[in-house]
C-alpha cells in the first residue's frame, strides 16, 4: 500500500501545488484591492488535426466549453476578480487514451496576481500563473498507469457517491458523469495485468534486458497463489507484503487497478459534446485557509488561487453537473 500511497500522493501534489514564479520570492507587494479582469482564451486549434474533429464539431464543442467557464464565472473569487486577472485558457488532450470518443480538453483557470512591481507600476505574471484545471472528457484521470501495462491505471481505493453522476474518490478527486450510463471503469484481474506486463517485453526490442525482466516477472508469477489470478487487481498493499507480480495483488487492502469502459459512452450524441469531466477540490478549509494566509503575508503570487481552491465545494461539482449531455 505505501507504493500506491505514494503514487497517489505524487498525483495530487502535482495536480493542486502552483507553479511558483521566481517574483513570488522577491516579495513585492500584492495589490489585492486592484480590480481585474477575466479573459476565455477561446481558440479553435486546440485539437490534434489527427484526431479528425471537423471545424463544426469543434466550434460546437468550444460552445460548451464557454458555457462551462460561464459557471465558474459564478464563483465568487471569479465573479470578484479583485486582486487578479483571470482566464480561462484551453489546451488539447489529444485523442489516443483507449475508448476515447468525444473531444478531450483542459480547461485551465488561471490567476494572475497583481503587484506592485519594482518600478512603481503595478505589475503581473502571465508567464504559467498559478492555475485550477477542469478535465473534459477523458476518461482516464491522470493516475498511475501499471507497469507495462499503461491502459490499466491506478485509483484511489476510497470512493463516495456524493449524488448520481458525482462520485469522490481519496476526498478530493471528483468525477462528474452522467448515472445512466454503463460504468465508466471497469476492474481488471491480476491475470489480465500479468499478460499485459508479459506482452510488453516480449514486444521490447532490447532483447537482453526484456530476457532479463521477463525472466523475472515469470519468476514472481510462479511463486504466485494461481486461485488469486482472476481476482480484481489491485497496487501494493496495507497488510504487509502479499505476493505480487510487478507489485500487482489480489489484497483488497491495495489500490484498485482499472481500465477504462468504452461502453461508456453515449455515441448518439455529438463528438463536441461533454460527457464525462474530473478535477480535484480539496475539502480541508483548515488547510487551504493557512496557505492562504501564509501566502498573502509573504506577498505570494500564489494567494489569488488559494483564495479561489478555499471556495470550492460539491456545489462546485453539482453546478458542473448539468453540462453533462445525457
Amino acid at each position: 500500500m505505501k507504493q500506491a500511497s505514494a503514487a497517489t500522493a505524487l498525483v495530487i501534489l502535482f495536480s493542486i501545488v502552483p507553479w511558483r514564479h521566481p517574483a513570488a520570492s522577491k516579495e513585492l507587494p500584492l495589490l489585492t484591492d486592484k480590480q481585474g479582469t477575466f479573459e476565455f482564451l477561446a481558440r479553435t486549434d486546440y485539437t490534434d488535426p489527427g484526431c479528425g474533429f471537423t471545424v463544426a464539431e469543434v466550434k460546437d464543442n468550444l460552445r460548451e466549453l464557454g458555457a462551462v467557464v460561464n459557471t465558474m464565472r459564478a464563483n465568487p473569487v471569479l465573479a470578484g476578480l479583485k486582486g487578479f486577472d483571470g482566464r480561462a485558457r484551453i489546451y488539447n488532450i489529444g485523442c489516443d487514451d483507449a475508448g476515447a470518443y468525444g473531444i478531450r480538453s483542459r480547461i485551465s483557470f488561471e490567476f494572475a496576481s497583481w503587484f506592485m512591481g519594482k518600478d512603481g507600476k503595478p505589475a503581473r505574471i502571465l508567464m504559467e500563473p498559478p492555475n485550477w484545471d477542469l478535465i473534459i472528457n477523458r476518461q482516464t484521470h491522470g493516475g498511475s498507469p501499471v507497469a507495462g501495462a499503461p491502459d490499466y491505471f491506478i485509483v484511489p481505493a476510497a470512493k463516495e457517491t456524493l449524488r448520481p453522476g458525482i462520485d469522490r474518490y481519496d476526498g478530493e478527486l471528483y468525477i462528474i458523469y452522467n448515472p445512466g450510463r454503463p460504468a465508466y471503469w471497469l476492474p481488471v484481474t491480476v491475470r489480465d495485468c500479468y499478460n499485459r506486463i508479459i506482452a510488453h517485453w516480449k514486444r521490447d526490442p532490447d532483447t537482453v534486458a526484456a530476457g532479463h525482466m521477463l525472466k523475472f516477472i515469470e519468476q514472481q508469477y510462479a511463486d504466485f497463489p494461481k486461485s488469486d489470478l482472476d481476482k480484481p487487481a489491485h497496487y501494493g498493499s496495507g497488510a504487509g507484503n502479499p505476493p505480487h507480480i510487478m507489485s500487482v495483488t489480489a489484497d483488497p487492502t491495495g489500490s484498485p487497478v482499472v481500465r477504462v469502459n468504452p461502453a461508456y459512452w453515449n455515441r448518439n450524441l455529438p463528438r463536441s459534446a461533454i460527457q464525462f469531466m474530473y478535477c480535484r477540490i480539496i475539502t480541508n478549509r483548515k488547510y487551504l485557509r493557512q496557505l492562504k494566509e501564509e501566502y498573502l503575508k509573504k506577498n505570494s503570487t500564489s494567494y489569488s488561487l488559494y483564495r479561489f481552491l478555499e471556495t470550492l465545494d460539491t456545489g462546485t461539482a453539482e453546478a458542473l453537473l448539468r453540462h453533462i449531455r445525457r
